[in-house]
């Protein structure tokens, strides 16, 4: 392999005779063959992958719901190292306690004006986290699932003591 630029196919799924998706490790590109023209058309597909995380709030106000979910939002991205573009979409949802404001106006907040935004309740359970606003974003992304970092702040990191946290937890 002189020059160490080969490809690894994992495999193809043709799609008709002008189109198939090659899988190149976790990478999947698109190729589109336009036999008439002799043209070949290569563009790569990203995976949609989802970024869970979550925090608390200690009191059901505007300004701290805000301000939390902000730390969460920027936490994620640093961890995961990815820009506003790359989101397909982000849905929030806070347990029945938090009704301040919508935990979605800390992401217009700091820039995310173009990424569709949902947001919804939890269910009101007697095991839940009280106070507690979660996250998952909808992300294009070449990294394979095991490299997604998750994060959960403050009195959330119980939803998820199977991951490792290490600087990510926030104490207080």
């Amino acid at each position: 392999m002189a020059g160490g630029n080969a490809a690894i196919v994992v495999h193809a799924i043709v799609i008709n005779p002008n189109l198939c998706i090659m899988y190149r490790g976790y990478k999947a590109v698109y190729i589109e063959l336009f036999i008439s023209k002799n043209v070949i058309t290569e563009r790569m597909i990203n995976l949609l992958r989802g970024i869970r995380g979550a925090t608390t709030v200690v009191k059901n106000e505007s300004t701290e719901i805000i301000e939390r979910v902000t730390e969460l939002l920027t936490t994620i991205v640093q961890a995961n190292e990815f820009e506003m573009e790359d989101i397909g979409a982000v849905i929030f949802s806070s347990t029945p306690d938090i009704n301040a404001t919508f935990p979605a106006i800390a992401a217009r907040n700091i820039g995310w004006t173009e990424v569709p935004l949902f947001g919804t309740q939890e269910i009101d359970s007697p095991n839940g986290v009280p106070q507690c606003i979660r996250v998952l974003i909808l992300l294009n992304t070449d990294l394979p699932q095991k490299d997604i970092k998750h994060i959960y702040l403050r009195e959330a990191v119980v939803l998820r003591q199977d991951l490792k946290q290490e600087s990510h937890v926030s104490e207080s």
